[in-house]
């Protein structure tokens, strides 16, 4: 019975020696599953952070485009307004020289009428 006794704990030693060298080895890959994870887990932040940048230097590219578009436009608008300025005071100084004609034309007439 003590041998049996004696062999049975060194049969359990042997188990829990190797049951410890089973854990031991799962821990250590948990570790480098975890270690992984991480490593993963950081690279996706980078490529996030990397395309977060790119998108804003493209919105910021692009709201500078509107900026000179619209600054363009209101050049454009302000020529405009100006052209349409010019025109109107062209056709009043036209109007009123054919104003003066018409004037003058009348006046013409009358001293014509009277002689």
């Amino acid at each position: 019975l003590r041998r049996e006794l004696e062999a049975e704990k060194i049969a359990q030693s042997e188990d829990t020696t190797s049951l410890r060298k089973e854990l031991e080895a799962e821990k250590i890959a948990h570790l480098e599953d975890t270690t992984n994870l991480r490593r993963e887990l950081e690279a996706e932040r980078i490529a996030r952070s990397e395309d977060t940048a790119s998108l804003r230097r493209e919105l910021e590219a692009e709201k500078i485009a509107q900026s000179e578009d619209t600054t363009s436009l209101r050049k454009e608008l302000e020529a405009e307004k100006i052209a349409h300025l010019e025109d109107t005071t062209n056709l009043r100084r036209e109007l009123e020289a054919e104003r003066i004609a018409r004037s003058e034309d009348t006046a013409s007439l009358r001293r014509e009428l009277e002689a």
